[in-house]
């Protein structure tokens, strides 16, 4: 028999739990507390932060076994302002960052995840919390 996991949330972190446990052999059992994953944002757009990390992020998303299924658009030039609005543009070889979108609709992160996530075998519950009364927590 195999065990049950369950994961509060369907953002990113918890999805791709979800994506890992599921490829392990566990059944997984993911509750979020909103009618979709990423329903809270309108397809805006999110950064992943790549210059404080040694490792590259196409290698360590390769690690946590998640494909490129979703908007991702390297950023190797970026401009800041400081208080009094003077701007700094700024170049890298390695990318500051990624771009990806956010929400439920098509190529966003979310979905992307979402779907990884259900072909990995995983459930998604939509609109519900976990029942702490019945839940195993460890």
């Amino acid at each position: 028999m195999k065990k049950t996991i369950t994961i509060a949330g369907a953002g990113p972190s918890g999805l791709t739990a979800a994506i890992n446990l599921a490829k392990a052999g566990y059944d997984v059992e993911v509750y979020e507390k909103n009618k979709t994953a990423g329903g809270r944002f309108k397809n805006s757009f999110q950064i992943l932060e790549n210059y404080t990390e040694e490792e590259e992020l196409f290698p360590a998303l390769y690690r946590m076994n998640i494909e490129i299924n979703f908007f991702l658009q390297p950023l190797m030039k970026i401009e800041f302002y400081d208080h009094k609005l003077n701007l700094y543009n700024m170049k890298s070889l390695k990318p500051f960052g990624y771009l990806v979108r956010r929400g439920n609709a098509e190529n966003t992160i979310d979905s992307g995840l979402t779907k990884q996530a259900l072909d990995a075998g995983a459930r998604i519950h939509y609109n519900e919390k976990i029942d702490l009364e019945k839940a195993d927590i460890a």
